[in-house]
């Protein structure tokens, strides 16, 4: 895999032999701010439509950054669809064990628009997310 962005609040790898994107969060995304978090998406967005990527695998288990409703709103319009529009077609999420946490993440992977090409999952567990991707 290869390294794409690495920042305080996240790395994000590619594999291009397995069309995966890998996004995993740290602690420190507390802190971000919402450009901040713009940028990252921004990235993330344009990395996948660059080198054609169908996989997602987020790992937000150490994702401290609450996402605002107005704010899943505006990822939905401007990074999942253009996503989805280039060929994303499964998104895997592993939440962190905290409820508050997992249900503001939760909420934010419905606005990825569930239709016959594109599907998402919700995990707890790597292994689980991992073959759910068939990777």
């Amino acid at each position: 895999m290869d390294t794409i962005l690495k920042n305080q609040y996240v790395t994000i790898y590619i594999d291009r032999t397995k069309l995966l994107i890998n996004d995993v969060w740290n602690t420190t995304s507390a802190s971000m701010s919402i450009n901040d978090f713009k940028d990252i998406l921004y990235a993330w967005k344009n990395c996948i439509i660059e080198n054609r990527l169908n996989k997602a695998l987020i790992d937000a288990r150490k994702m401290a950054y609450l996402v605002a409703p107005e704010m899943q709103t505006w990822i939905a319009d401007n990074i999942n669809e253009p996503a989805q529009k280039a060929g994303l077609r499964q998104v895997a999420t592993i939440l962190p064990s905290g409820v508050f946490e997992k249900v503001a993440l939760t909420q934010t992977m419905k606005e990825f628009q569930q239709n016959q090409n594109f599907q998402r999952q919700v995990f707890d567990n790597e292994l689980l997310a991992k073959d759910w991707l068939q990777l």
